[in-house]
Protein backbone atom coordinates (compact mmCIF):
# COMPACT_ATOMS: atom_id res chain seq x y z
CA UNK A 1 0.00 0.00 0.00
CA UNK A 2 1.10 3.51 -0.69
CA UNK A 3 2.57 5.50 2.53
CA UNK A 4 0.35 8.39 1.17
CA UNK A 5 -2.69 5.86 1.52
CA UNK A 6 -1.81 4.36 4.14
CA UNK A 7 -1.50 7.93 6.34
CA UNK A 8 -4.86 9.12 5.01
CA UNK A 9 -6.48 5.84 5.76
CA UNK A 10 -4.65 5.79 9.33
CA UNK A 11 -5.71 9.25 9.58
CA UNK A 12 -9.41 8.78 9.52
CA UNK A 13 -9.64 6.19 11.49
CA UNK A 14 -7.89 7.88 14.10
CA UNK A 15 -10.62 10.58 13.43
CA UNK A 16 -13.13 7.80 13.92
CA UNK A 17 -12.04 6.44 17.22
CA UNK A 18 -11.20 9.93 18.85
CA UNK A 19 -14.79 10.86 18.16
CA UNK A 20 -15.83 7.84 19.91
CA UNK A 21 -17.59 5.62 16.11
CA UNK A 22 -16.32 2.29 16.58
CA UNK A 23 -14.31 0.16 14.06
CA UNK A 24 -13.79 -3.89 12.95
CA UNK A 25 -9.70 -3.41 12.82
CA UNK A 26 -8.01 -5.67 15.24
CA UNK A 27 -5.21 -3.88 17.47
CA UNK A 28 -2.60 -5.15 14.71
CA UNK A 29 -4.75 -3.57 11.85
CA UNK A 30 -4.71 -0.20 13.71
CA UNK A 31 -0.87 -0.40 14.77
CA UNK A 32 -0.01 -1.20 11.10
CA UNK A 33 -2.11 1.87 10.29
CA UNK A 34 -0.17 4.47 13.04
CA UNK A 35 -3.31 4.67 14.73
CA UNK A 36 -2.91 5.49 18.65
CA UNK A 37 -5.45 3.30 20.75
CA UNK A 38 -6.88 5.43 23.47
CA UNK A 39 -6.25 4.11 26.74
CA UNK A 40 -9.72 3.44 28.67
CA UNK A 41 -9.92 3.64 32.47
CA UNK A 42 -13.08 1.87 34.24
CA UNK A 43 -14.24 2.36 37.63
CA UNK A 44 -15.07 -1.22 39.80
CA UNK A 45 -18.77 0.34 39.86
CA UNK A 46 -18.90 0.86 36.02
CA UNK A 47 -17.81 -2.49 35.33
CA UNK A 48 -19.93 -3.96 37.76
CA UNK A 49 -22.94 -2.17 35.70
CA UNK A 50 -21.69 -3.42 32.67
CA UNK A 51 -22.03 -6.73 33.69
CA UNK A 52 -25.12 -7.06 35.38
CA UNK A 53 -26.35 -5.21 31.94
CA UNK A 54 -25.09 -8.11 30.60
CA UNK A 55 -26.74 -10.94 32.77
CA UNK A 56 -23.41 -12.43 33.52
CA UNK A 57 -21.43 -13.89 36.72
CA UNK A 58 -18.37 -12.54 37.41
CA UNK A 59 -16.12 -15.53 36.54
CA UNK A 60 -18.03 -15.38 32.94
CA UNK A 61 -17.46 -12.03 32.45
CA UNK A 62 -13.70 -12.33 33.43
CA UNK A 63 -13.37 -14.85 31.07
CA UNK A 64 -14.65 -12.47 27.63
Amino acid sequence: MRNSIKKAIGETVQDFINTGIKSSFTEKELNALGVKIPEIQLTTDQIKEIRESLSLSQTVFANY
